[in-house]
Formats: C-alpha cells, sequence, structure tokens
C-alpha cells in the first residue's frame, strides 16, 4: 500500500443528476469482510483506512457531516462504507437507522445503501423502513456479472443463487435494487464478449425483476485499472492492457436502452466513472492506430457524462458519441463494433 486515508469521510463527490445532484458519500468504517479475510476482488483499490470509525459512532459522524454539507439540490444519496453497509461489524444496526433517518428529507427522493448479497435480510431492510418509504430506499450490490463462472475469476466470493435470495428479500420488502455491472472485466474475455455477458445479465435482472414491487436500476461500471488493486501487480495491467472503448461504453448504453423497451419494462440506467476514492492507473478511452489514447478521448468522456443527467435523451447522447467523426473510429469498428453488427446489436 503506498498510502493510507486517515480521514473519517474518505468520499464526497456531489455530481449532476437528472434535475439536481448525485452525493456519493463515504464512510472510513472497519475494512471490507474480504479484506478481513485476505481475499479482496482482484480489481479492488481501496486502500486500508487508518483508524475506521467505530461502527456504533458512524451514525452521528455521518449526522454531523451532512448536516454541514447539505442542500436541497440534492435528489439522490449514495452510502459506502469500506465494504457492506449492512455488516454489523462496519456499521452498527443504530448508526444505520441514525443514517436513514438523517436522508429522510424530501427534496431527497433516492437513497442507495451498498453490501454484500450474505448481509441483506427482512430484519435489517425492516430496521430501515421503519423511517422511511421503501420506495425511496435502493440497495446496490456488486453483482458484476450473472455469470458464476466470470464472477468466481474476480475473486468476488458469492454465488448466483446466493444473490437471487437476497433479491428475493427485498421483493418481499419492496424496496429498490441496484446492479453494479461490469464492463470488460480483468478476466479472459475480450471487449466483444463483455458487451454480450453484460446484454445477457442485464435480460436476466429484468426477468427477476419485472412485474415485481421491487425497482430496477442497473449501473454501468467500465473497469478501470486501480492502484492498489492485486492486478496492479501484474505488468501487462500497469504497461499493456486497454480498458474499454468509450465507443463500446455508448454502444453497451444503446442495447440496455433497446433492451428496456423491448422488454417494456422502465429500469433506470447510471453510468459509473473512476472519481471516486480510488487513484487510477489506466481508465477508458479510444485509442489510435497505434494503441495509444486518441485525443478525442475527453471530449466522448464529456458526452457520457451527461448520461446521468439526462435519462429521457440516452439514445440522443449514445448516437451522438456512435456518430462522431475520429479516425480512431474505424480502429473500434474493426475491432469490436463489426462483430457486434454480427451479433445484431
Amino acid at each position: 500500500m503506498k498510502f493510507k486515508n486517515k480521514s473519517k469521510i474518505t468520499l464526497n463527490l456531489k455530481e449532476p443528476y437528472e434535475n439536481g445532484l448525485r452525493w456519493k458519500i463515504g464512510i472510513n468504517t472497519v475494512p471490507c469482510i474480504s479484506v478481513r479475510k485476505g481475499k479482496r476482488c482482484v480489481y479492488c483499490g481501496f486502500i486500508n483506512w487508518e483508524k475506521p470509525i467505530e461502527p456504533q459512532k458512524v451514525g452521528g459522524y455521518f449526522l454531523d457531516f451532512f448536516e454541514k454539507n447539505y442542500t436541497k439540490s440534492i435528489s439522490r444519496v449514495e452510502v459506502y462504507s469500506s465494504g457492506s453497509f449492512f455488516d454489523d461489524c462496519e456499521v452498527s444496526a443504530n448508526s444505520r437507522q441514525e443514517i436513514v433517518k438523517t436522508l429522510n428529507r424530501d427534496s431527497i427522493k433516492e437513497i442507495v445503501l451498498e453490501t454484500r448479497p450474505e448481509f441483506i435480510n427482512s430484519k435489517n431492510i425492516k430496521d430501515l423502513t421503519k423511517y422511511i418509504d421503501p420506495k425511496k430506499l435502493f440497495i446496490a450490490v456488486g453483482l458484476e456479472t450473472m455469470s458464476d463462472e466470470i464472477r468466481r475469476k474476480t475473486a468476488k466470493g458469492f454465488t448466483k443463487k446466493r444473490f437471487i435470495k437476497a433479491i428475493d428479500v427485498l421483493q418481499k420488502e419492496g424496496v429498490g435494487f441496484q446492479a453494479y455491472l461490469l464492463l470488460k472485466p480483468p478476466v479472459d474475455m475480450s471487449e466483444y464478449e463483455s458487451i454480450v455477458d453484460l446484454a445477457k445479465s442485464v435480460k436476466d435482472l429484468v426477468c427477476l425483476m419485472k412485474n415485481k414491487p421491487s425497482s430496477l436500476v442497473v449501473a454501468v461500471q467500465p473497469f478501470f485499472v486501480a492502484e492498489n488493486s492485486f492486478i496492479a501487480k501484474i505488468p501487462y495491467f500497469r504497461n499493456e492492457f486497454k480498458p474499454i472503448w468509450l465507443y463500446s461504453i455508448a454502444k453497451s448504453i444503446e442495447i440496455l436502452d433497446k433492451i428496456r423497451k423491448e422488454q417494456k419494462y422502465d429500469f433506470k440506467i447510471i453510468l459509473g466513472n473512476y472519481k471516486d476514492n480510488v487513484e487510477t492507473i489506466s481508465v477508458p478511452s479510444n485509442y489510435d492506430e497505434s494503441g495509444k489514447i486518441c485525443t478525442c478521448s475527453n471530449k466522448i468522456r464529456n458526452y457520457l457524462n451527461d448520461i446521468n443527467r439526462h435519462q429521457k435523451n440516452v439514445r440522443i447522447i449514445t448516437d451522438a458519441v456512435l456518430a462522431f467523426k475520429c479516425d480512431c473510429k474505424k480502429s473500434w469498428i474493426k475491432e469490436v463494433g463489426s462483430k457486434l453488427q454480427v451479433k445484431g446489436f
């Protein structure tokens, strides 16, 4: 590890989101259970925080921080502990209730709490819905893919069967679910195969969630190489690995938009970025013929950033990216785009 963070609040990021702001808040808790067992996900770049907040004191720290920084323009709040919000070793039951009570504001329409699926049970959910409208609450899981084989290669540490058991609990309690899905994970699969896996995973999720009381958010996370991760120690990932093309991200979002129209199920699509509390080695980009990052990359990223602001204009945004005129697009079509056309995407 290069350094350790002694801050009580490890992430404080406000981003444009629909008609307001999306506020991501990270809390310095005891490390994730996977870290405590010495089995981090291979791509995890979260460092070990020094002097974590005691589980029973997390709620008090959050309340103090929230009151000093809250504005009525915030419509969505995402709360991140060092691993799982429902892990008692990170956040006590009383602290969880304090946090939800604090977030019960009229302006806040969506509250996202991230956890591993093994900590999702009816008691944990009911302890929170006593204080807040269940429709405001979204429980997020780093699912990454619906394929057990692919997820196993990332050392995620849970199965599809365990995940579905957690989904059943959320549906019974009527709270929403947010799935984090990886684009081009660091396993033995091509970029094209990753896009196809994303589409298949979302179709499987729609089958699980459609016509049920819980709503679905699909949070697409294009993979990036994070400093301090296990794979960052591998020379290939430090020097040769190319994160996913920005054109592929746009195409993936376009495919998901087609799925929700075909399925007549209006799940929300959110695009993740790499601006959280990790240092990066390489991030999604476009590439020229020599494989170097193309100069158009920053401009295309700016287009893609609008996806979270304008849900109703997702296709306009993706069409603009895919119609963008740059010589690098010929390389993308040759490498990835032509295969997607053959697949019918």
